[in-house]
């Protein structure tokens, strides 16, 4: 189980932008024991593109960025 993970459906690049830039702007930092003063934070951006070939739909291509 991963806290906090999301997964959204995109049908372009602007939908994709507008959930990077959402997902910065509720981006989290904290301290931790080693360093009260921690300003880091992780954060990952998994983006799976699929290409429907329309002359026949069952060739999907798929690639993860």
């Amino acid at each position: 189980m991963v806290e906090n993970l999301y997964v959204f459906e995109c049908k372009n690049s602007a939908e994709v932008l507008g959930l990077f830039h959402l997902g910065i702007k509720n981006k989290i930092t904290a301290s931790h024991r080693l360093n009260i003063a921690s300003s880091r934070s992780h954060t990952i951006l998994c983006i799976k593109v699929e290409s429907v070939d329309r002359e026949n739909p069952a060739n999907v291509v798929s690639s993860k960025l």
